[in-house]
């Protein structure tokens, strides 16, 4: 089935900033009541789920597909984590604290593409590749597999939907088993693959059945009780499971309740966006503008961030935690968070618009 041609929308670019706020607030330590339990739910998920919504098959070779996403997510994941590298070793360098051994782990786990190497063990014992703020960038190689993933699925499938449901189920039965069976935490999250492919098929076969469209041509009764539905399911797969962490392969209690409880999390601010999109066309208007930076963000975002807190903290030694002062420099942390991001990557547009003038 020839895939349908998803038009940039708003909403969905504003689904994404969202899902990146969850992720700064997590990061940055900053805990509100709800927000980060049930925003916890979805903040992964969603950006595979709308990686599988906003796919369009090209006419082009398996090969290019790949070379193409490659550039896109490949080539950021690496000068990101080699600048940071770079910054943290002239750090160690400057302050008399460089290790061999640590530097070449934390090389080695660039390479890996995780942030350690075992879960559910003591802290102790565990061994940790990315230690140099340099943790969220995981995600960026894992949505490459799963891309490329999704796309020999397509060209295997020819994406007839039914099939895709299959195999949904296949990679849902057999989450227990990888879970189970694998000792330790794979690079570039393959134990985890058959999660996000997952997320990424649910998102495709919301397109294709043009679900969000049809639910708007729904009586309202009937779009309520959708949503009542959805709500519901979420509600107690999330408090029979409690929280968890995808890039670490932790599902919680249970894989199986987990990735139910994600896949309703994602559909429902999806579609509550897609609703006000619709509705109230200004605010997704407004949210989604920061989306075009939202890789910057999650590249550089926990090393600034931290960076930031860690030098205040030693500026103002002593005082930390017994005032105000902590929520100011929590605050100004978040937003260094979001704007060194934005400026970073405007200063890599500006070189590469610099390197093809001088090439003509």
């Amino acid at each position: 089935m020839e895939q349908k041609e998803i038009r940039r929308e708003n909403w969905i670019d504003a689904a994404k900033v969202i899902a990146i706020s969850i992720v700064l607030l997590n990061h940055i330590g900053i805990v509100i009541p709800g927000v980060n339990f049930w925003g916890g739910m979805f903040y992964v998920p969603a950006f595979f789920l709308l990686a599988g919504y906003t796919y369009s098959p090209k006419e082009e070779t398996y090969g290019s597909f790949v070379k193409r996403k490659a550039k896109r997510l490949l080539i950021p994941y690496f000068v990101a984590n080699f600048l940071i590298f770079a910054c943290s070793v002239v750090k160690d360098l400057l302050l008399g604290n460089f290790a061999l051994n640590k530097t070449l782990l934390s090389l080695l786990g660039i390479f890996y593409g995780r942030n350690q190497l075992f879960m559910n063990v003591d802290p102790e014992q565990n061994i940790y590749f990315m230690k140099i703020l340099n943790a969220p960038t995981w995600f960026l190689p894992a949505l490459f597999l799963t891309l490329i993933c999704g796309e020999a699925i397509y060209r295997k499938t020819k994406g007839k939907r039914n099939t895709l449901i299959v195999i949904m189920i296949v990679l849902y039965a057999l989450l227990p088993l990888c879970h189970s069976v694998i000792p330790v935490l794979l690079p570039w999250s393959l134990d985890t693959l058959p999660c996000f492919l997952i997320f990424f098929l649910v998102g495709w076969v919301l397109k294709d059945a043009s679900w969000f469209e049809k639910q708007m041509e729904q009586p309202i009764v009937k779009r309520v009780g959708t949503v009542l539905g959805l709500l519901a399911i979420l509600i107690v797969a999330g408090l029979l499971n409690g929280s968890f962490n995808l890039s670490i392969r932790d599902y919680g209690k249970s894989c199986l309740v987990s990735v139910v409880a994600a896949t309703f999390s994602s559909i429902l601010i999806m579609y509550a966006l897609y609703f006000i999109e619709r509705k109230w066309a200004k605010v997704t208007e407004v949210i989604s503008r920061p989306a075009k930076y939202t890789l910057s963000i999650l590249c550089y975002h926990y090393f600034i961030g931290q960076t930031f807190i860690t030098v205040m903290m030693l500026v103002f030694w002593g005082m930390w935690g017994t005032n105000p002062l902590w929520f100011v420099i929590t605050l100004m942390a978040v937003v260094l968070s979001v704007v060194g991001p934005i400026v970073l990557e405007r200063l890599f547009q500006m070189i590469k618009r610099g390197k093809k003038t001088r090439v003509r």
